[in-house]
């Protein structure tokens, strides 16, 4: 059972072995681990089932290929109910992906620095890099004009480590007094600058005033608007720490099918493929093939889940657990025949 564990979470089998051994003997062998592989084959095999495949004679690719084919058919279909279409400017993709995404939130809130804490703090050591970047004569000016938040995710790409490490010092000595608890803002960052900045990304985020921002000028017009509200809802969840089942099915009744599958992973022929619809909406988004598919969202979900089941028994889990984290490729170290005569026998 160790093999099939340590396979989803990309870790080594010794490692993910020793820790379920000793979670086990300190909760009194409640075979959690062995109970939720089951779990998760029974509930794999009613989605495959789903999808119109047979369970047992269907390859991972074809049903990483399947599950691809599905969300991009979902996102045609969310498009067309919030009035987006071929014509629609990226603008318009943007404000929806933002209204979407704070539709689904339920938990976003965040200890921020205050602002007037903020702006003391950059007066005292002046983003210069920033302050040329946006055409900004003086911080007096930089402060009354701009937004704070996109000034501080800025300077996360073009100040030096030096200045960051004073930034950092700062913060270090504020008290509780100068954080207030408020809901993550999202922010359409669309100065051309921003394209620049960050080439490759299209949601960039910071945790000091718990803002997160879209980045428009590296989106198309023919990204559909729920991968760029997938895409805003991590990067929440990174910033806030929230974590919890998306609300699928209130976005639109067919998405309803993705509920319930974080955790799942599909095992056909001893074929590792994720049921995760953040792994999928990452596949359909980035254009990966099979070969380059991420199982991360699913491990991440199944370890997490997994101890929960365990926290019912102990009131502190062991502190060796934080290191025990999901990498982001799904592991191919092990054979086929061994992988799936463990999963099988879950």
């Amino acid at each position: 059972m160790g093999k099939v564990l340590a396979t989803f979470l990309g870790k080594s089998e010794e490692s993910v072995a020793k820790t379920i051994e000793r979670l086990e003997e300190k909760a009194g062998y409640p075979s959690h681990d062995v109970r939720f592989l089951a779990e998760i084959s029974q509930r794999q095999r009613i989605k495959i089932k789903e999808l119109g495949l047979d369970p047992d004679d269907t390859t991972g690719e074809e049903l990483f290929y399947v599950l691809k084919s599905r969300f991009a058919q979902d996102c045609r279909r969310v498009d067309k109910s919030l009035g987006v279409d071929e014509a629609a400017s990226i603008a318009q993709r943007v404000d929806k992906a933002i209204e979407l995404s704070q539709h689904m939130l339920t938990e976003s809130e965040v200890w921020s620095l205050k602002t007037s804490v903020a702006k003391k703090i950059i007066n005292d050591n002046q983003p210069k890099k920033v302050m040329k970047l946006f055409r900004y004569r003086s911080v007096s000016s930089m402060l009354k004009r701009a937004d704070l938040a996109e000034l501080l995710m800025a300077t996360r790409y073009l100040e030096s480590p030096t200045w960051h490490k004073l930034f950092d010092a700062k913060l270090t000595h504020q008290t509780s007094a100068n954080y207030e608890l408020r809901h993550v803002r999202i922010l359409n960052l669309t100065d051309d600058n921003w394209r620049q900045l960050v080439a490759n990304k299209t949601v960039i985020s910071d945790s000091t005033m718990g803002t997160v921002g879209v980045v428009s000028g590296n989106i198309s017009t023919e990204t559909p608007v729920l991968s760029i509200a997938l895409s805003l809802l991590d990067e929440v969840e990174a910033v806030s720490s929230r974590s919890g089942r998306l609300p699928l099915g209130s976005i639109n009744p067919t998405l309803s099918w993705w509920e319930g599958t974080e955790h799942l992973l599909a095992w056909n022929n001893g074929q590792p493929v994720s049921l995760n619809f953040k792994d999928i909406a990452d596949a359909h988004i980035q254009n990966l093939d099979y070969r380059q598919r991420s199982g991360k969202h699913a491990a991440k979900a199944i370890w997490s889940q997994l101890m929960d089941r365990y926290k019912e028994h102990l009131a502190d889990l062991p502190e060796e657990l934080a290191d025990l984290e999901p990498v982001k490729e799904i592991a191919k170290s092990l054979t086929p025949k061994e992988l799936a005569f463990e999963y099988e026998g879950a």
